[in-house]
């Protein structure tokens, strides 16, 4: 997958993430602020859930997400730099190699 494709598909997931979280925290901000704060919902299961514990999961998720595109991105990095010095030392080496074979 070349470069491009990556970048746009790492903001795609990443702004899908950020509205998929974004309905959750308005309603529970609207909760809070009309003094229905803590209330729950009833999940497949039938198991009631508070708000805050989806909040805390969606925070956590977010947060492994932006872990994932900050390794990401330093990996790259260290590779581009690896391959610029295998590159260098390449051209240094076919230039000893003409210079000797003279």
């Amino acid at each position: 997958m070349n470069r491009r494709v990556s970048i746009w598909l790492t903001v795609i997931f990443a702004v899908g993430a950020v509205l998929a979280v974004s309905a959750w925290i308005l309603r529970a901000v609207i909760e809070v602020r009309n003094n229905r704060g803590a209330e729950t919902y009833v999940n497949v299961q039938g198991m009631q859930v508070h708000w805050v514990d989806v909040l805390t999961m969606w925070a956590a998720v977010l947060l492994a997400i932006l872990g994932m595109v900050v390794a990401i991105a330093i990996y790259a990095w260290r590779r581009k730099r690896d391959l610029a010095l295998f590159e260098k030392l390449d051209a240094k080496i076919a230039h000893e190699r003409a210079v000797r074979d003279k």
